[in-house]
């Protein structure tokens, strides 16, 4: 028996969802978290879209890497608390439920898998795509994705990763399911899991299954952002300083100060960096 093929949600049911964002709850959340300007970046690059599914919902689009959308995952979360709706029932639906196609071919694929056209920077994959929007502010080195769900991880959704570096943050509660699955998936490509949570958690936040997000969402975005943007600068200026070095327009003492000055500050960032997520590679 053949596979069905793989259907594809109509563009313009996807483009009517790209609107009412005064409306959509989850958006009223991350304007309280960053603003109007950086929600608007975060809208348009994961494709944030606004479902009448229930007053204040969200659609979660999977856009794949050839820009066609596999579907969308409808959701319900607090304005103030950024927290799933699940009273008096878990408020989550999907697009394709509603969209008349018949024999409708779902394949799923990774939530914002269309970012990995930017082919410059490792991969990030968290559970769900609430934490992937968030985590991609305070950490931009990583183009930040989601699998969906705890089982979501598999070889056919990431088959798209080949040959690239990936860093999975797991939930608590999935750190040594995701360690067997990083060893499965090896032969895609090169995963590592985070042991930040795992670490770093109390019982209760262990009970509670809390993501990365949970722990991002306490500090401020701004200042958590700076010592990686230091980072990125001070190696710009160690290399204009080699570079000025090799030209004879540094003496060696004047090179060895400057270059003692930019290490001892990297090792402070660095350590500053390492206390907030300590990744585990």
């Amino acid at each position: 028996m053949q596979p069905k093929p793989i259907s594809f949600i109509p563009t313009d049911v996807f483009k009517e969802s790209l609107t009412g964002y005064e409306a959509n709850y989850f958006v009223s959340y991350l304007v309280n978290l960053f603003g109007v300007e950086l929600t608007n970046n975060l809208i348009s690059r994961y494709f944030i879209g606004t479902s009448k599914r229930w007053d204040g919902a969200t659609t979660f689009w999977q856009v794949d890497l050839g820009g066609e959308i596999r579907t969308g995952k409808i959701m319900l979360y607090s304005p103030s608390t950024g927290k799933r709706v699940k009273m008096p029932f878990n408020h989550i639906d999907w697009v394709h439920n509603g969209v008349k196609l018949d024999e409708f071919g779902l394949k799923q694929c990774l939530f914002g898998e269309h970012l990995l056209v930017d082919r410059t920077k490792p991969i990030a994959i968290v559970e769900s795509e609430k934490t992937a929007i968030i985590a991609s502010v305070y950490l931009p080195d990583f183009i930040w994705l989601a699998c969906g769900q705890l089982q979501g991880l598999s070889e056919e959704k990431c088959r798209v990763l080949a040959g690239r570096d990936v860093v999975l943050f797991p939930d608590l509660k999935a750190f040594e399911k995701w360690q067997m699955k990083a060893v499965e998936l090896s032969s895609i490509a090169t995963f590592t899991v985070s042991s930040y949570l795992e670490h770093n958690a109390s019982e209760d936040e262990k009970s509670e299954g809390l993501d990365i997000a949970d722990y991002l969402v306490k500090y401020d975005w701004q200042e958590f952002v700076k010592p990686q943007a230091s980072i990125i600068e001070l190696h710009r200026e160690l290399t204009t300083a080699s570079e000025e070095f090799v030209r004879g327009e540094l003496s060696s003492d004047e090179y060895g100060s400057i270059s003692g000055r930019i290490n001892r500050d990297l090792i402070l960032l660095n350590a500053d960096l390492r206390e907030f997520i300590r990744m585990g590679y």
